[in-house]
């Protein structure tokens, strides 16, 4: 851009949780430093490390927590109720906790049946992220269920760890 970098130079981007592969892990960035050098890296110039190019995401150095690994169990929750709504998975979770922020994922821990209507095997990941307060939280939290639709049915059966009966998600594009 030339002049000023402002607002208009920048997008902030959302996306679902990814499920944690194997090897990797899953952070929460706690610290994102923006640094006098990234302006130079805006402009087509001869420098030390290549420009950035416009709608590339930008580097920079960070602080992260990991929330998150392939073979984590995860902490703890009651399945209190459990409904679809539209692409969302509606759940009340209860939890310990009080003094820290916890992150919820879904991830499926399987393929569908091909048996019809398919069943979709799916879990919910809870991190308390060392949370040690004592107080019971119930909370409603809301999951995108996008991701594990079939394309050639128009409604999939959902299996939940821990929930005894299995949801109907219908969908239609």
């Amino acid at each position: 851009p030339d002049g000023l970098v402002g607002p208009q130079n920048f997008e902030l981007g959302e996306a679902p949780m990814p499920k944690v592969e194997e090897g990797g892990v899953l952070l929460r960035n706690l610290m994102l430093s923006f640094d006098p050098t990234q302006r130079g890296w805006m402009e087509d110039r001869p420098s030390y490390i290549p420009p950035v190019a416009i709608g590339e995401v930008m580097r920079a150095t960070g602080v992260g927590e990991v929330i998150a690994r392939p073979d984590d169990a995860g902490d703890p929750f009651i399945w209190v109720e459990a409904h679809v709504e539209g692409d969302s998975l509606i759940a009340t979770l209860r939890y310990g906790g009080g003094f820290r922020t916890h992150d919820f994922l879904i991830e499926s821990t399987g393929p569908a049946t091909k048996s019809l209507p398919r069943q979709q095997p799916l879990r919910i990941l809870h991190n308390g992220n060392g949370d040690m307060g004592r107080a019971l939280i119930e909370e409603r939290r809301s999951f995108d269920l996008s991701p594990f639709r079939d394309p050639t049915q128009p409604r999939i059966m959902l299996r939940l760890d821990s929930w005894e009966d299995l949801l109907e998600y219908p969908y239609t594009d």
